[in-house]
């Protein structure tokens, strides 16, 4: 599989390279790896300092403290994958992971723009065919701007109650997704649950290790490429 890489805010493609160098090397199989640099500078993330030269910048896909460049960090990545594509997969860490979602949600939206209110119901395939996330930051603000409560959903739908009905909307990623975070999280404790619970949970696979915000490495390993092979099996099936 081709897969589209997605780094965290205030780091960059290279550091997200090293980062997730022991994970690609134990997944095998021939894939590939495409990195995308982001374009807003950032301050440099903590932790990354074993892993970037001196004279390095560090960037960020959007501004956590200004939501006005979420719709743009999609639209250019939208474009990426238009100008850069086909791909497989999306990979992302952290605010990556985030991105990756919030782009795959609005794809969703347009391709079903209109199902339901009488519309034609689409027959578009999503640009991806699976996503593995990796410690997502926090992402109810970012969700917001886009008009989505995140903390509605549960268990990969959401259910609005009115005085007369309960209706329950599809889950928002219904492609297959792999959802990896660490238990001791300081950076975004929920981050990890939140973003999972907009997925389907038919094909929703989740591990939770001992670790912190980070890509999985040495006794973390197996599990991690045990999760993601599984991922990529159910997106090959469909």
């Amino acid at each position: 599989m081709k897969f589209l890489c997605l780094h965290g805010n205030g780091t960059n493609s290279n550091v997200m390279k090293l980062q997730t160098a022991p994970l690609r090397h134990e997944l095998e199989d021939g894939h590939e790896y495409e990195f995308v640099e982001a374009a807003i500078e950032a301050p440099m993330s903590e932790g990354v300092e074993t892993l970037a030269s001196p004279d390095a910048k560090f960037y960020a896909f959007y501004d956590p403290n200004d939501l006005a460049t979420v719709p743009r960090a999609i639209s250019q990545l939208d474009e990426y994958v238009a100008a850069e594509g086909p791909f497989d997969a999306l990979m992302g860490f952290s605010a990556g992971a985030v991105l990756a979602a919030m782009y795959l949600v609005q794809k969703q939206r347009q391709a079903h723009k209109g199902e339901g209110d009488g519309g034609p119901v689409s027959t578009q395939k999503p640009p991806f065919r699976c996503a593995v996330f990796l410690s997502s930051a926090s992402s109810s603000a970012e969700f917001a701007h886009l008009g989505i409560d995140i903390t509605a959903f549960e268990d990969g739908t959401t259910t609005t109650t009115t005085t007369t009905t309960t209706t329950t909307s599809d889950p928002l990623i219904k492609i297959p997704t792999a959802h990896i975070w660490g238990s001791a999280d300081a950076t975004a404790p929920t981050g990890g649950l939140d973003l999972s619970r907009l997925c389907d949970p038919a094909t929703r696979l989740t591990l939770i290790h001992d670790g912190g915000h980070e890509v999985p490495r040495k006794n973390l390993l197996t599990e991690s490429v045990h999760i993601i092979r599984r991922t990529i099996f159910l997106a090959e099936q469909q």
